[in-house]
């Protein structure tokens, strides 16, 4: 098994030390060390802002050393970066402490075709770090006003796919807003970030659970799920997966650990809000809209063409590139769905991640673009995110076993999507790193 492993990760890292003899290591003369040394660190700084994950960070920086002819020694975490530039024993070194960044796949295009084009051996590091600057200098992408729509939409469109009905879509509308507003609120302190996850679980939790004790004629489990869906971890946990099993084990364990962190955060957040209004009196549920039109139902697979432009925004993905994610998203999400009739629902996963992994490199050697833009949205259809939330909220209900199975569920899943992405790697691989 180490030894399919240990094949499978040099695959990924385009063939280990084959690769690194691409590129004699030359001396560096003068204070030239310095300065390449700094513009790899803050190139690794901005991928890593980016979201990236650790792996395609360090292929990435060790691809820039090897065109140019630099021995360089990368180690990536999700909260360090430690670049050692020149021959042991003789090193100049750099570490850098970080925090985990949000995707932002537009910055992540732009970077890309930076190293690209800083692969020339003439090209000159002073150049690349000014022009890096501008990238990082730049306004958000996408303004306050279409990531709240997003956020709303893309959890409303949650709720349908979760089962719910038009109820369930207008309820999980209105909590999903009342969480963006929670997220501007807090983003103004310091600290506030820190709490938004299980503060958020709190409100929406509180919101749906004392509605329906009002009379709400609405499934307060989907409402609560669908509302907090694009903050659960799901595509962490995938993240977290894939470097265990590309043997990135100290960033693949720490990651898993924040995974587990969140959930259970979250979990508490739900737990509190749900006791919170426990004590509300009942009330008859009321008369208005007792039923769904009947198209809803029908209705529910096509909000797969509304989820994927949603995580356009929310993961600052270019305009330009918004077909091609959808169409991706929508191959990787029938996929599934059709081949769940052969391998159950854990391992459909399997085959909506090989999808995706060839339609994401495919894509990436069309236009010369990451493989990650395509395939980090597509991935929202797939990953287990709610299925973990669903095992705490059993560990939460005292339903030990029941958490323990919907637990390994999850696991199963993330594990299938990260087979079916290695599968997709060695079958096509993409050109770039990213």
């Amino acid at each position: 098994m180490l030894s399919l492993m240990a094949q499978a990760n040099k695959i990924l890292r385009g063939g280990g030390k084959k690769r690194r003899a691409a590129g004699v290591p030359q001396p560096l003369a003068g204070g030239e060390g310095g300065v390449a040394l700094e513009a790899l660190t803050r190139f690794g700084l901005a991928l890593h802002g980016a979201g990236l994950s650790t792996a395609r960070v360090e292929a990435a920086l060790e691809r820039v050393a090897i065109a140019r002819g630099l021995e360089l020694e990368v180690l990536c975490t999700p909260t360090s970066i430690l670049l050692g530039l020149g021959p042991v024993g003789g090193q100049e070194v750099r570490l850098r402490r970080v925090e985990p960044g949000e995707l932002d796949l537009g910055a992540a295009v732009e970077i890309d075709g930076l190293l690209r084009r800083f692969e020339d051996p003439t090209a000159a590091w002073e150049s690349a770090l000014a022009e890096l600057e501008v990238i990082l200098a730049r306004p958000p992408r996408w303004g306050r006003t279409a990531t709240v729509l997003a956020q709303v939409l893309g959890s409303a469109s949650a709720a349908l796919l979760f089962g719910g009905g038009a109820r369930e879509f207008l309820g999980t509308a209105g909590v999903g807003l009342a969480i963006a507003l929670l997220a501007v609120l807090l983003g103004r302190s310091r600290n506030g970030g820190r709490l938004f996850e299980p503060a958020a679980s709190l409100l929406a939790a509180a919101t749906a659970t004392g509605a329906v004790r009002l009379g709400a004629p609405i499934d307060a489990g989907i409402v609560t799920l669908a509302s907090l869906i694009v903050l659960i971890p799901g595509y962490s946990l995938t993240v977290a997966i894939s470097e265990l099993a590309t043997r990135h084990l100290v960033s693949g364990t720490a990651r898993l650990a924040g995974v587990v962190g969140t959930l259970l955060g979250m979990g508490l957040g739900v737990g509190l809000g749900q006791a919170l209004v426990a004590h509300l009196p009942v009330s008859a549920a009321l008369a208005w809209w007792t039923l769904d039109p009947a198209w809803v139902r029908e209705f529910a697979l096509l909000v797969v063409l509304i989820v994927p432009p949603c995580f356009v925004v929310l993961f600052k993905a270019r305009a330009r590139d918004a077909l091609a994610i959808t169409a991706a998203a929508m191959l990787a999400f029938f996929a599934a769905r059709y081949s769940s009739e052969l391998l159950g629902p854990e391992l459909a996963a399997f085959g909506g991640a090989l999808v995706l992994g060839l339609g994401s490199n495919l894509d990436a050697r069309l236009r010369n673009v990451p493989a990650s833009v395509v395939q980090a949205p597509g991935l929202m259809l797939l990953v287990p995110g709610s299925i973990g939330f669903r095992s705490v909220e059993a560990f939460l209900g005292h339903d030990a076993l029941s958490g323990i199975e919907v637990a390994f569920s999850a696991a199963l899943s993330a594990s299938a999507i990260v087979g079916g992405l290695l599968a997709a790697n060695v079958a096509l691989p993409p050109r770039r790193d990213l």
